[in-house]
C-alpha cells in the first residue's frame, strides 16, 4: 500500500513540473472568420506556431512560470 501511495505522490509532483502549452484560435476582428496560415509568435521565448485550416494553433512547450 505504501508503494502505491509513493508512486501516486511522485506522479502528482511530476505533473506540476511539466511544461505548459498555449492553444488558441485566430479570427479576423472585422469579419469573424478564422485565419488559416497565420503565424503566432512569442519573441521572448522564441517559440511560435502556424494556425491550421480552421485557425487553431498550439505552442509548446512553454516553460512553467513564464
Amino acid at each position: 500500500m505504501r508503494t502505491y501511495l509513493l508512486l501516486i505522490a511522485l506522479f502528482l509532483a511530476s505533473w506540476g513540473l511539466r511544461a505548459q502549452s498555449l492553444t488558441g484560435k485566430v479570427i479576423d476582428s472585422a469579419t469573424g472568420e478564422t485565419i488559416p496560415g497565420a503565424v503566432v509568435y512569442i519573441p521572448q521565448l522564441k517559440l511560435g506556431a502556424t494556425t491550421d485550416s480552421s485557425g487553431h494553433f498550439r505552442i509548446s512547450p512553454i516553460p512553467k512560470g513564464t
